[in-house]
C-alpha cells in the first residue's frame, strides 16, 4: 500500500511538472506575434523591468526552454536514483545506509523538480505580464521569491539528512569498498571504475552521490549538462 501511495504521489508530481513546463511554451508560442518589438529580460526585486532586449526567439523562449532541459536532466537523474536504490542488496549496515542515502536524494529531488518548474513558469510569464498587466508584476515577483525561499529550505533540510547518512555509511562500510580506493578517482573528484557496475556512487568530497564516469549512461548525463550550459551561454550572449 505505501508503494501504491508513493506511485500516486509521483504521478501527480510528474503531471504538475509537465504542466508547469509545457504551459509557458504553448502560451508564448500563441502570444509571440502580438508581443512588442522590445521585451523585458530582467526584473528587480520589486518586479519592475530593468533590462530590455529586442524581441527574438531566445529573448522570449529562454526560460521555458531552460525549464524543459532541466526537467529532462532531473527526470533522468530521478529514474537513476530509484533504480540504484532498488539495486542495493543485503542487510549489512553499510547497505542499509546506502539505500537510505539514495532514497534521501530521491526524496530531495522530487520537490526540487516541482519548485524549479514553478520558478521558471513564473519567470516565463513575466514578459507578457509586463506588457498586458504591469500591476501584476509585483505579485509575480513576490511569488517567485516565495518559491526561491521554499527551494532553499527544502535543499538545506535534504542536504543535512544526506550528510548524516553519508557519515554513517562511511563508518559502516568496509575499507575495501571501491569508493575508498584512490585509483578509482580521476583528479580526486571524478569516479571512473569500469569494474564497478554501479552507476551512482558515494562522493569522495562532500556528501551525496556522483556518477561512475566509466558507465555508458554517464555520457547521457554529461551531454545534457553540456547542452544546458551551452544553451545558457549562447542565450546570454545573444539577448
Amino acid at each position: 500500500m505505501p508503494d501504491e501511495s508513493n506511485s500516486v504521489r509521483n504521478d501527480i508530481l510528474n503531471f504538475l511538472v509537465a504542466g508547469l513546463t509545457a504551459a509557458p511554451l504553448i502560451f508564448l508560442a500563441v502570444y509571440y506575434p502580438d508581443m512588442p518589438a522590445r521585451v523585458p529580460v530582467h526584473w528587480n526585486i520589486h518586479g519592475a523591468a530593468d533590462r530590455w532586449a529586442a524581441k527574438s526567439f531566445l529573448a522570449v523562449f529562454f526560460a521555458p526552454i531552460l525549464s524543459v532541459l532541466l526537467q529532462i536532466m532531473l527526470a533522468l537523474l530521478t529514474t537513476d536514483l530509484a533504480n540504484a536504490g532498488s539495486a542495493v542488496q543485503g542487510s549489512h549496515p553499510a547497505s542499509n545506509y546506502k539505500r537510505a542515502g539514495l532514497q534521501a536524494n530521491l526524496s530531495l529531488m522530487q520537490p526540487l523538480r516541482l519548485l524549479l518548474a514553478a520558478m521558471l513558469f513564473v519567470i516565463a510569464f513575466l514578459q507578457p505580464l509586463g506588457s498586458s498587466a504591469p500591476h501584476a508584476l509585483q505579485w509575480a515577483s513576490l511569488l517567485l521569491l516565495a518559491f526561491v525561499a521554499a527551494l532553499l529550505l527544502v535543499a538545506v533540510v535534504g542536504v543535512v539528512k544526506i550528510i548524516r547518512l553519508q557519515r554513517k555509511w562511511e563508518s559502516a562500510a568496509p575499507s575495501l569498498e571501491p569508493e575508498f580506493q584512490p585509483q578509482n578517482w580521476r583528479w580526486g573528484a571524478f569516479y571512473y571504475n569500469p569494474d564497478d557496475p554501479n552507476f551512482l556512487v558515494h562522493k569522495r568530497l562532500g556528501a551525496g552521490f556522483t556518477l561512475n564516469f566509466a558507465h555508458p549512461r554517464a555520457m547521457l548525463h554529461a551531454l545534457l549538462l553540456i547542452a544546458i550550459v551551452a544553451f545558457t551561454f549562447v542565450a546570454a550572449a545573444n539577448i
